[in-house]
């Protein structure tokens, strides 16, 4: 009793391992049962009770047998002398079983407590479990009170759950994924993982071993396979961006399909062993969701809302991810294009390369590094004049809203034509007649930063001025009202190591309006709609939200920027903010 007392808090965990201890004193050991062990006893606590369990169960084994000797060998009792010469008292044999067998009871006690403190000892819980995935990093993981979660290796059947933030875990055979908070989700076994809820990106290595994803609402089957699913409690999406998935809901057997026994199975009549029924096979480029109410459609892909890459502190990965869960974001371009195209992250759609009316080279409208390592920008190609050059602009209209904040990371390189008056070189516009067309943010001959919201009017000039080869973050909120936009402006210089913003325009007034267009980027149009006022600079990141953005929300996304591996805060949530009166 004094050995196995312990407090009420430790009872679960000390009869789990007395039950593990038992399992393996009694000849049932299983692999799982050994997985489990080695988990429990790295607390230092519960390897001492483990200890002291075992021990117990060695001197009960040893008490037991040491009275357990048959009666037949005690000296019987004293009885009249026959009158022939006695034999003399001889010993049975059994006493000498005994005795062996107390002696092979005893080692074996010994033995298996040695064995069982090798199998947890420091040195053997140093080397990864052989069915576990090892933590490749994580990047502001919180829990749901906002401290920072502490993760570490996945063990076989426990659950991981992350309020906020990335973290990326891969297995030996090269099977890597990143779970996405809020999540929750247990890897049941290294073939097998059951996705709670939250958002993952699955990319396998070893194709042809049955890895399977399991949501409540069906399981996704891996075929040679990357893919990204999102789950929430209204249903799971799947998006495919490379191989094939298959997927079945959880009343079409998907559970025991994945399963090794049921895959070698005679296949159904009409079916390879490995091929889905029509219309459950998904190929790259393909989206479908499962509801609740065990309806299943396609969606539309949207690959770039998924997190494929640990953001790195202090580069604009960090801004895309931040931006991406935001309540109010309404387009992100991050210019990332493993194929040589660019789609925006939220809808998927397509941008346009375009050359200025004066001409230009699209070869020129390159890929190159970005802000921070890993990050890629895109260069915009400006020429001699403001009709020279090649940009990008979206397939379809947009309409801004009333409300409207946006936030850029981009190079500046300095106009070509600096010394000439009227050059003008625009980051973000839309243009809807000769008249009506805004110019969201853009700079002039000498690198100032301005705005302008009808083409008849003079430009709304800010504070900021931007020196060639600096790398900037700028943030700027719009609201129109009563025929006129109010503008704040708010720039930090990147090279500088700048960490927080300065306002370079203040509630600046300009007439007119947000007009509708095709969005320009890295460029605008002229009062005939042609394609010119290309930016000389490259740009990493544009973001676009439709409300205003407080300032502290900018700054935070500005620290993020600046951050080091050493000091990254959390990711912060958007939080709405309008000025009072600005309505």
């Amino acid at each position: 009793n004094r050995v196995l007392t312990r407090p009420a808090s430790q009872a679960s965990k000390h009869e789990e391992l007395g039950r593990l201890a038992a399992a393996l004193c009694d000849g049932e050991w299983t692999a799982q049962d050994s997985q489990r062990l080695d988990h429990l006893a790295r607390d230092p606590e519960a390897l001492a009770f483990l200890s002291r369990y075992l021990i117990l169960v060695g001197e009960l084994h040893w008490s037991s047998l040491g009275t357990a000797g048959p009666r037949s060998a005690a000296v019987p009792a004293e009885k009249p002398a026959p009158l022939a010469q006695p034999s003399p008292p001889v010993v049975r044999s059994t006493s000498r079983a005994a005795l062996q067998w107390m002696g092979t009871i005893a080692g074996l006690a010994a033995a298996l407590v040695l064995a069982v403190l090798w199998w947890v000892s420091p040195r053997r819980a140093s080397v990864p479990a052989k069915e576990a995935a090892r933590l490749l990093g994580s990047f502001s993981a919180t829990d749901s009170a906002g401290a920072p979660t502490a993760l570490s290796d996945w063990v076989c059947g426990e659950t991981k759950r992350i309020d906020r933030g990335v973290a990326a875990w891969g297995l030996p055979n090269g099977n890597t994924w990143i779970l996405e908070g809020p999540a929750a989700a247990v890897l049941e076994s290294p073939n097998r993982v059951r996705l709670e809820k939250g958002r993952a990106v699955f990319q396998i290595a070893a194709p042809g071993e049955g890895f399977s994803v399991e949501t409540p609402f069906g399981c996704f089957i891996d075929r040679g396979t990357a893919f990204a699913l999102a789950v929430d409690e209204t249903g799971a999406e799947i998006h495919v961006l490379e191989g094939a998935v298959e997927f079945r809901r959880s009343n079409d057997g998907a559970a025991d399909h994945a399963k090794p026994e049921a895959r070698s199975q005679a296949p159904a009549p009409g079916f390879g062993r490995d091929m889905a029924p029509p219309g459950n096979l998904l190929r790259p480029g393909q989206a479908v969701r499962l509801d609740a109410e065990g309806g299943r459609r396609p969606i539309a892909f949207a690959a770039g809302r998924f997190i494929r890459e640990l953001p790195r502190p202090g580069s604009s990965g960090v801004l895309q991810l931040a931006a991406l869960r935001a309540e109010h974001v309404l387009r992100v371009f991050s210019f990332e294009s493993p194929d040589g195209r660019f789609r925006e992250r939220i809808t998927g759609e397509p941008l346009l390369r375009t050359i200025l009316k004066g001409g230009g080279d699209l070869a020129a409208l390159s890929i190159e590094p970005g802000w921070g390592i890993g990050s890629q920008a895109v260069r915009i190609q400006r020429g001699n004049d403001n009709t020279a050059g090649a940009a990008l602009q979206t397939e379809a209209v947009f309409t801004p809203p009333g409300l409207l904040s946006l936030e850029t990371v981009f190079r500046y390189d300095g106009f070509p034509d600096r010394g000439r008056g009227d050059a003008v070189g625009s980051l973000l516009a839309t243009r809807q007649d000769r008249d009506r067309a805004s110019f969201f943010l853009a700079a002039a001959g000498d690198g100032t930063l301005m705005h302008l919201f009808d083409a008849r009017e003079n430009w709304l000039v800010t504070e900021g001025r931007l020196e060639p080869g600096h790398w900037y973050y700028a943030a700027a909120a719009f609201e129109e009202c009563d025929g006129r936009v109010m503008v704040d402006t708010w720039l930090a210089d990147l090279s500088l190591g700048e960490r927080r913003l300065r306002q370079v325009l203040r509630r600046g007034q300009a007439v007119g309006g947000m007009a509708p267009g095709r969005l320009a980027i890295g460029k605008g149009f002229d009062s005939a709609g042609a394609h010119a006022y290309a930016f000389p600079g490259t740009i990493d990141e544009i973001v676009l939200y439709n409300e205003i953005v407080g300032e502290n929300v900018f700054n935070e996304h500005l620290r993020l920027l600046v951050g080091d591996a050493s000091s990254v805060p959390p990711l912060p949530a958007i939080e709405a903010e309008v000025t009072a009166g600005r309505r």
